[in-house]
C-alpha cells in the first residue's frame, strides 16, 4: 500500500535545481555591470552633483528598481555624497526632479530611442 503525497501541503521537489556556481556566476556578471557603470548626466565626477562637495561619492541610479539595469546600461548615473545619496532616497522631490533630469538628457543623448517605451 503506497501513499499519494501529490495533495499534501508540504514543498515538493524542485525539477531544477541551481547550484552555487550558477548564483556566484550572476552575481559576478552584476558585480562587473556595476563596476563598469558610467554616467551621460554628470561631467565631473569628483563632486556631488547636488551640493558640489568634493567628499566621498557614491553612484545613484536615477531610476532604480526593475529599470536599474537599464539605467546603468544607458548612463543615467549620478555621482551624489553620501548625505545627498540619502537625503534623495527619502525625499521624493529630489527623487522626482533627478529622474526628470534623467529623462530629458536621455532624450538630448539618444534622440531616436523612447524612454518612456524603454523604463515602462
Amino acid at each position: 500500500m503506497s501513499i499519494d503525497y501529490s495533495s499534501f501541503a508540504f514543498p515538493k521537489p524542485s525539477s531544477k535545481v541551481k547550484t552555487k556556481t550558477q548564483i556566484r556566476k550572476k552575481s559576478k556578471k552584476l558585480a562587473k555591470k556595476e563596476r563598469e557603470r558610467f554616467s551621460i548626466l554628470q561631467d565631473d565626477k569628483n563632486k556631488c552633483f547636488l551640493c558640489h562637495r568634493q567628499l566621498k561619492l557614491d553612484k545613484h541610479e536615477a531610476l532604480g528598481g526593475r529599470n536599474r539595469q537599464l539605467s546603468m546600461k544607458y548612463g543615467l548615473v549620478y555621482y551624489l555624497c553620501r548625505k545627498c545619496h540619502s537625503e534623495v532616497k527619502i525625499n521624493i522631490e529630489k527623487n522626482d526632479y533627478l529622474k526628470g533630469y534623467a529623462e530629458k538628457i536621455f532624450e538630448k543623448e539618444y534622440p531616436n530611442l523612447n524612454f518612456k517605451e524603454i523604463f515602462k
